[in-house]
């Protein structure tokens, strides 16, 4: 089964503070499986991102695939080729400096390997299908 993951942001500031965030799952096949759910983080954009991630991944239940679309983010390309080698390296880049949010990281890779993810593609562009409506989400859940 595929899993398409959606996640995007209030924006991409990228230093520490509070951003929102805002994630779709969607089962492929399966279309009243789609779910949705927002929350705040007070980190770095990356940080955001991977805590939207991770509160994307603790609502899958089953082994399947990953297809993430993220916006404007190196997470999709770190995920696939850095994190293996972060784990084998103690969580220090190749300069020998610890990750940037590692525990974040950390989470994110033992949930993946909890969750025997097969495959895992990651589309990262300006907007994807998801991107107006979890932004429109976003800003209504700050006025309500």
């Amino acid at each position: 089964m595929l899993v398409n993951i959606y996640i995007d942001t209030e924006n991409q500031i990228p230093r520490k503070q509070p951003h929102r965030y805002g994630y779709v799952i969607e089962a492929e096949g399966y279309e009243d499986r789609t779910v949705s759910g927002f929350g705040e983080a007070d980190e770095t954009f990356n940080g955001t991102v991977l805590t939207a991630l991770l509160a994307a991944l603790g609502r899958i239940r089953a082994k399947c695939e990953l297809r993430i679309c993220l916006r404007n983010s190196r997470i999709g390309r770190d995920l696939i080729v850095n994190m293996p080698k972060w784990r084998q390296n103690g969580w220090t880049c190749g300069s020998g400096r610890p990750v940037a949010t590692a525990e974040l990281w950390k989470k994110v890779d033992n949930r993946i390997r909890e969750l025997k993810i097969s495959n895992i593609v990651f589309e990262n562009m300006d907007r994807h299908a998801r991107s107006s409506w979890i932004q429109a989400e976003i800003k209504r859940q700050i006025i309500t």
